[in-house]
Formats: C-alpha cells, sequence, structure tokens
C-alpha cells in the first residue's frame, strides 16, 4: 500500500537527535504516501478525507525528502477549495485551511519548477487569498482557537 519511492533529499546536523528526527518525520511522510495520494490512520477509519490544513507540512515533507511532485500536484488538485474552479473541500469553512493549500501551492511550485501546472492553480489561490482578506477585514472578527482536544 506504502508508494515505493526513493529519498531524493538528506539531513545531517552535527547534533545527532536533529538528524534522527528529521528521518523519523520523513519516514513518517513515507509511510503514508500511497500511489493516488497521502493517507493517515483517521482515514483508514472511513470517516475521514484528506484536508489541506493537515496537509500542508506532510506535502513539505515529501517534497524535501522524495520529490513527489505529481503527488503533490494531485493531492493540491483534490484538496483546492478555489471558487474559480467551483471547487469544495471539507475544511474550506477553517479559515486557516485555506492558506495553508496556497503555501503548499507555493512549496510545491519552488520545488518542481512546473510553470503551466502553476498557472492552472493561480486563479483559485488569487480567490482564496481575496476571501480570507475579505474575512480579516470584517468588523467584529471574533478568531477563536480549537485545537484537537477542543473539538
Amino acid at each position: 500500500k506504502v508508494k515505493p519511492i526513493n529519498y531524493t533529499g538528506s539531513f545531517r546536523s552535527s547534533d545527532d537527535t536533529l538528524t534522527k528526527a528529521w528521518y523519523t518525520g520523513a519516514y513518517g511522510v513515507r509511510l503514508n504516501m500511497e500511489a493516488d495520494g497521502f493517507n493517515s490512520i483517521l482515514i483508514e477509519r472511513g470517516d475521514r478525507v484528506a484536508i489541506q490544513g493537515d496537509g500542508h507540512p506532510t506535502m513539505a515533507a515529501s517534497l524535501v525528502a522524495f520529490s513527489p511532485f505529481q503527488l503533490v500536484k494531485q493531492m493540491l488538485d483534490q484538496t483546492n477549495s478555489g471558487h474559480v474552479h467551483g471547487h469544495h473541500v471539507v475544511d474550506d469553512t477553517i479559515m486557516a485551511y485555506p492558506l495553508y493549500w496556497t503555501l503548499s501551492v507555493y512549496d510545491w511550485f519552488m520545488a518542481s519548477g512546473d510553470v503551466s501546472g502553476f498557472k492552472t492553480l493561480v486563479p483559485d489561490v488569487m480567490s482564496i487569498i481575496d476571501e480570507r482578506i475579505d474575512d480579516f477585514l470584517q468588523p467584529g472578527l471574533n478568531i477563536v482557537w480549537m485545537g484537537w482536544d477542543d473539538r
């Protein structure tokens, strides 16, 4: 079930603990990398889907450790909540998550250099940023933090 993929990145530090932490994190990302996307144990429960906010650090780490450009682009397409292409994903109402998606687009573009793929995502990136600007400029905006233990 795990996508067969080789390490293309590496990390070395004078601190062995830091080096081990990097490889442990990369291995964790590799374990959740499948042929058609990134998975997690929660998805296997059947009541979860891939979401863009949680996917941001996973995709960023995968780009550094494995360079799976096509897989990350596929996940960006699946978790796109921009309104230009009529997408709607489960977490686009959490204000920060679509912004994390735009950061993932940036990370993917900087790592892959895929200009034509980037151009297909730019209209949605712009719509997300415009919407978040409108959200933040609302008078009386009440921003609260909801951590995993608050749900």
